[in-house]
């Protein structure tokens, strides 16, 4: 059974804090919703302001509802926020949940990612008890998937999406650990 939380945890890293999407991340998250860098693999259409808001609020409602949990990741030293990583997607009978994480352009490359996912995949089968975590990724995007095998994920050659040509899927389960 997964093991949802009731009151959001922040998480903490070496160079990192993971916190609450709120609407104080608004100029960031437009920001980097229309960022072209930022939505070249993704397929994610450029957001008017209301639509970062609309969006803020979904994520804070899905929390609530237990269907999705959004950290949006600082940079300690500078108090910045850089990038957000979240599960999504539960599914309570695999036991399972998706990951999706992006970082702006500007700090891509230091390590600050694997750094968020190690925090957070832990969480995901310490704390959350996720038998598998399920990740989606551009066949392009070698830095994303790169991101993934250096966590074991595991390219699910059985997946065929019927929306994207290019979306590969990967899966890591608490058993490869």
């Amino acid at each position: 059974m997964i093991a949802f939380p009731n009151k959001f945890v922040s998480l903490e890293t070496e160079r990192l804090l993971l916190k609450e999407i709120s609407m104080q991340d608004l100029d960031f998250l437009f920001e980097i919703r229309n960022n072209e860098d930022n939505n070249r693999y993704i397929g994610r259409k450029k957001s008017s302001l209301e639509q970062v808001q609309q969006f803020i609020t979904d994520r804070i409602e899905d929390f609530k509802a237990k269907r999705g949990i959004v950290w949006m990741i600082y940079d300690k030293e500078s108090q910045q926020n850089i990038g957000s990583v979240c599960y999504w997607n539960f599914n309570s009978e695999a036991i399972s949940a998706e990951i999706g994480y992006e970082l702006a352009s500007e700090f891509q490359g230091k390590g600050f990612m694997q750094e968020a996912l190690s925090k957070v995949i832990d969480f995901g089968f310490n704390e959350l008890n996720l038998q598998t975590i399920e990740a989606f990724t551009d066949e392009k995007n070698t830095a994303s998937i790169k991101a993934l095998e250096k966590f074991h994920f595991i390219q699910n050659t059985a997946f065929e999406s019927d929306e994207v040509e290019s979306l590969i899927m990967f899966t890591l389960t608490s058993t490869q650990l």
